[in-house]
Parts: C-alpha cells; structure tokens; sequence
C-alpha cells in the first residue's frame, strides 16, 4: 500500500511550502479532528485544534527534519496541543 509520503513524493504539482500545507490538511485533517474529539469531545474545539496546529506547522515547515512522517509529526503537535487545553 502507497503511503501519503509517497504519494507527496511523486506529485509533482507541490513547489512551494503553500502548497504542501495544502496537501497535508487534505490528507490528514479528518483523522487529526477525531484524534483531537477522543480527548476533548467537543467537535468545535477538536476542529479549533487541529486549524492551530496547521497555523503552527506551516510556520514551523522548515523546521520538519523527515525523521518521522508527516502524520507523526502532525500528531504530536496536535497531542502537545491538546495538553495544553487541559491546563486551561
């Protein structure tokens, strides 16, 4: 089976650090939201969550060194977050 990485590997319409972001909402969005709804159970603060962490990471985009995947990484900022949330 193909993994997303590959799949943003091989396409050859993503130049630039707007365009990445973009494809990693697509592909990975509706599994952060439930990810962040397991701990939060609101939907609306699930979905401001995971808008924060995208905000975040495309800022931080340079930063990512591919010792994970995009997913993983995703997920641990999106973890971090929600942590965070709770100690408010």
């Amino acid at each position: 089976m193909e993994r997303a990485e590959d799949r943003f590997r091989s396409n050859p319409h993503i130049h630039n650090r707007e365009e990445m972001i973009i494809w990693l909402m697509e592909e990975y969005s509706q599994s952060l939201v439930r990810v962040a709804y397991t701990y939060v159970k609101q939907e609306q603060l699930a979905e401001d969550i995971v808008q924060e962490v995208f905000v975040k990471c495309y800022k931080n985009l340079h930063l990512f060194r591919q010792e994970s995947s995009y997913k993983t990484w995703l997920y641990r900022h999106s973890v971090s977050r929600i942590n965070w949330t709770d100690k408010m």
